[in-house]
């Protein structure tokens, strides 16, 4: 029985880029025994995926001011003596910064392994440094260097995240509830990112809703953490047509099982998006700062869309021309004719779930 320790503490979409890493260890090590060290909000989904056996918490909004206080010192050294009563064979710090490979040397590993470019000198942490190509690459793809370098080959294994049936039914009692109708496309819309720069304008979201609603007849459910609410509220008052507001009313995983009922998901570059593309879900993604080739929407079936202009893919959270072109170029038009599109392509049967985890987007 060999052991394995994951360090990828957040954010909620490199979360999601992780789980080939332990669905592709499960498959190929027999008998594997894999935990993983993640933050409390990400800690439900993590703990839903079947490869997974336990999850320690990574407090880091507490801890990060250990000097100050006696018992958030006190947890973090608990966490420590935890790990090592585990006597982990291997430790993967797949977060790449101080804290996460501090924790990987204190949990005693036998082996530790990271990027050879990880950030906070975290370098220093680890027996095997894995080196990352200079040309772009997907993040979910980079994660598979840290396989291959420890031995399991091959292609990378899919998401493997699962959903109770009885989070399946809540989503589909709370979407009764809201007279959702069945038997026609439901299209999940996250307006919501961290970065502003991120974000595409609330009136072509509207925009975008009420047409689907209007020439499909759609089912149109819009997104958001509570954090998010009151911007969803401000689109869904833009709408003429009727739409479901879900923001703050979900958690991750009644989340995960509403987009994989979904039909489609129109989104900005954002955690859910990669959400979805776990799912199996279809998604148009909106780009406009980050760089898809990157972060992108992983796996089949998905379209960017981004506009020309040089200056996008410049990863600001604050435009250096003060104006957000890149999103503002965007239009509905474009937005509203790749939803149609990939909707007629998906319409004649149901989604198929893919055995393994491909690039393309």
């Amino acid at each position: 029985m060999k052991k394995f320790l994951i360090l990828k503490p957040s954010s909620l979409g490199d979360v999601i880029h992780a789980f080939p890493v332990v669905s592709s260890i499960s498959a190929h090590v027999p008998g594997a025994v894999i935990d993983w060290v993640v933050r409390p909000e990400y800690a439900e989904l993590v703990q839903a995926h079947p490869a997974v056996r336990r999850v320690f918490l990574f407090e880091r909004n507490r801890w990060s001011k250990w000097s100050r206080s006696l018992r958030t010192a006190s947890e973090a050294a608990g966490l420590v003596r935890s790990l090592r009563r585990e006597r982990y064979d291997v430790a993967l710090d797949l977060q790449g910064l101080f804290r996460s490979a501090l924790i990987a040397f204190l949990s005693g590993a036998a082996e530790r392994t990271g990027f050879a470019n990880a950030r906070e000198g975290a370098p220093f942490f680890y027996h095997r440094r894995v080196a990352v190509p200079e040309e772009a690459i997907h993040a979910v793809d980079r994660y598979g260097l840290v396989l291959k370098a420890i031995g399991i080959d091959g292609p990378l294994a899919g998401p493997g995240l699962r959903i109770s049936p009885e989070v399946e039914a809540l989503v589909g009692e709370l979407l009764a509830a809201e007279g959702a109708k069945s038997g026609v496309p439901l299209v999940v819309l996250n307006p919501n990112a961290r970065w502003e720069t991120k974000k595409w304008l609330s009136e072509r979201f509207a925009e975008l809703a009420d047409r689907l609603v209007q020439s499909l007849g759609a089912v149109v459910v819009l997104v958001g953490s509570p954090g998010d609410a009151s911007g969803v509220a401000g689109i869904v008052s833009q709408v003429k047509g009727r739409v479901v507001n879900l923001a703050g009313r979900t958690s991750l995983l009644q989340l995960a099982a509403l987009l994989k009922r979904a039909d489609l998901m129109v989104t900005c570059d954002s955690g859910p998006m990669h959400l979805a593309a776990a799912m199996g879900t279809k998604v148009v993604a909106l780009f406009g700062p980050t760089d898809p080739v990157r972060t992108g929407p992983y796996g089949e079936d998905h379209r960017v869309i981004r506009s020309g202009i040089p200056c996008s893919s410049c990863l600001k959270r604050d435009c250096p021309e003060g104006t957000t072109a890149c999103m503002a170029e965007i239009q509905v038009d474009d937005v509203f004719r790749a939803a149609v599109s990939m909707l007629g392509d998906g319409m004649e049967g149901e989604k198929k779930s893919k055995a393994t985890y491909h690039g393309k987007h």
